[in-house]
């Protein structure tokens, strides 16, 4: 997702998943962190500790935001 304001680009939100979280897509995170903007990564809640690690270990942690998520449902 691609977050502007007043047709300036503010920053790149990525949604992930559990599933998607990896050495792999940190690589991509790297890549979308060089492009000049801010990057928020918006992470499953449990997923942050791995997450983290992942940050600094590709050296990011410095370029990227993290903002978790949680899914509840409840049924009547």
């Amino acid at each position: 997702m691609i977050l502007g304001n007043y047709g300036m680009l503010v920053a790149i939100l990525e949604v992930e998943t559990a599933e998607s979280i990896s050495e792999k897509q940190a690589e991509s995170w790297k890549a979308l962190s060089g492009l000049g903007e801010k990057l928020i990564l918006m992470i499953p809640k449990d997923m942050k500790f791995k997450v983290t690690e992942l940050l600094w270990a590709k050296g990011l942690m410095d370029k990227v935001s993290i903002g978790t998520y949680e899914v509840s449902i409840n049924m009547p």
